[in-house]
């Protein structure tokens, strides 16, 4: 931690800029990126699912919501700065500060949204956040797709057809065409998963559907998404920069996206030559209408967890597992998981808790930083398991 914060510090002083945020985002703002994706892992090692890192040249502050604020109480110095965003906002701290100052954030790791509103709110007392673009440290912005499993859906686990899918959306484009950076949106409307992230089987990919009669694009650095079938053969594969270069050339004048769900960086990059509009296609509110095979998938998923679950709990109860502490605990669960035909991973880091540990939101033991299982009188557990019908 000391070694990057005194880093960013150095470098605030000598480009004169008052503050660096640093988000939990990765570059498709997922809600759970890879650790290696976590920028305020990387610089504390805090672990969490929201939060947002205030670093000026003298002091750190530490913004995040209820459910983490007694652990990083308990993690951080004393002289770390913690608040519960919802009762000091990052926007009024700064305020708070004075006026007439720059900071920065790093636009790739932030939502189009979220950039604009900070620097609305912020412009009341002439403070900019401005986008940052030296490199003060070593960033991994990918995740390691030499280990990624592109595949497609059975087709009698799918929602929906990935072709009407694709009708639905064009049908309501008002636009030159529509750019989904959200990949749960992607992975829903393709039907399709990888495994590049570790607790997620969504694509870490774009996805442009244009209006007129062109090949949708996969926006994604994976070579490994062309080994499904309708990928290679119904769409192109492109990287950004490539992607880019196509919009150019095709003479794209508009395009729409969600802001909430696309970071700022691909805003400013291709609003330098197109007209970008706020999209009103309410894919959320599609993916929640649940078909018939969803219903029946969600069925079947809770009930194979559940004999999962029962047997952890009679092995538990006439101690047939050999626990040592939380960590094992924990694990002697993700092995039973693995026995079943359609488990394929964790959908998060389990919270496995002994007594006044359950008080600490999103605890989560460690194989060297762990309670020893003697004479407990709680045990929480809250888990999450992804198997091939969907997530429970």
């Amino acid at each position: 931690m000391i070694n990057k914060v005194k880093l960013i510090q150095k470098f605030l002083i000598s480009s004169k800029n008052k503050f660096l945020i640093i988000t939990n985002n990765d570059l498709h703002l997922n809600e759970s990126p890879n650790l290696n994706q976590k920028d305020i892992y990387n610089i504390t090692g805090f672990d969490c699912s929201f939060g947002f890192l205030l670093i000026l040249s003298d002091q750190i502050i530490f913004f995040t919501d209820s459910r983490y604020t007694l652990a990083a109480t308990k993690f951080f110095p004393k002289k770390v700065e913690i608040y519960d965003i919802r009762k000091q906002s990052l926007c009024d701290y700064l305020i708070n500060l004075g006026s007439n100052f720059n900071g920065l954030v790093d636009t790739r790791l932030i939502s189009s949204q979220q950039f604009i509103d900070f620097n609305k709110i912020l412009s009341k007392a002439k403070i900019k956040i401005l986008p940052l673009k030296d490199v003060i440290y070593p960033k991994e912005y990918f995740p390691g797709f030499d280990r990624s499993y592109a595949f497609s859906l059975p087709k009698n686990y799918t929602p929906r057809n990935y072709e009407k899918n694709i009708q639905w959306v064009k049908k309501r484009i008002k636009s030159d065409g529509l750019l989904i950076w959200n990949n749960s949106h992607i992975a829903y409307i393709l039907n399709i998963r990888s495994f590049e992230l570790d607790n997620s089987t969504k694509p870490f990919a774009g996805l442009f559907i244009p209006k007129k009669n062109l090949k949708p694009i996969i926006i994604s650095n994976n070579p490994r998404l062309r080994n499904i079938k309708k990928i290679k053969n119904n769409f192109k594969l492109q990287s950004f920069k490539t992607f880019k270069s196509y919009l150019k050339k095709n003479n794209f004048k508009k395009i729409e996206f969600e802001f909430k769900y696309t970071n700022f960086q691909v805003y400013h990059l291709l609003n330098k030559f197109l007209k970008i509009d706020k999209t009103l296609i309410p894919i959320d509110k599609f993916m929640s209408q649940k078909t018939k095979i969803e219903q029946n998938n969600i069925i079947n998923c809770h009930y194979e967890d559940g004999l999962t679950m029962t047997k952890f709990f009679i092995q538990l109860k006439t101690k047939k597992l050999n626990i040592k502490n939380e960590y094992q605990l924990s694990n002697s669960l993700y092995e039973l998981r693995k026995e079943g035909v359609n488990f394929f991973r964790n959908s998060f880091e389990y919270i496995s808790a002994f007594d006044s540990n359950g008080a600490i939101v999103h605890y989560r033991p460690l194989p060297n930083n762990s309670s020893k299982f003697k004479n407990q009188s709680l045990l929480l557990i809250d888990s999450g398991s992804t198997l091939s019908r969907g997530n429970n």
